[in-house]
């Protein structure tokens, strides 16, 4: 994530929208450059992460708010049981909650949690 924070800062102010998904659109094309293994939009039985990380050793469920806080994502991938698509993957799970800033322009916070039994 301080990577992207790298590379969003880089991009210049009159070209940024407000948006969750103009955030969103960014990381994609960023993991998608680099080859990793990553799903946007995953639905579940109980609705829709933003991006999902599956490598051979690990998960990574993400979820990104714009002016909310990263534990509020964290909160709602746990309320909508978003782990548990990749629970019998035998992997364990890392879920992160990713917070936008609109006014800065950047990631400025991240929280990562290990679910119990995942």
């Amino acid at each position: 994530l301080e990577a992207v924070q790298g590379i969003l800062a880089g991009i210049p102010h009159t070209l940024v929208l407000a948006h969750e998904n103009y955030y969103s659109s960014i990381i994609y094309t960023i993991l998608k450059m680099v080859g990793l293994p990553s799903g946007f939009e995953v639905l579940t039985n109980r609705g829709r992460l933003d991006c999902a990380l599956e490598f051979k050793e690990r998960v990574y469920i993400f979820e990104f708010k714009l002016r909310q806080t990263p534990e509020k994502a964290l909160e709602q991938i746990r309320e909508k049981g978003y782990a548990e698509k990749y629970r019998g993957c035998g992997k364990p799970i890392h879920l992160v909650g990713v917070r936008f800033d609109a006014e800065k322009r950047n990631i400025t916070a991240w929280r990562e949690e290990r679910p119990t039994g995942g």
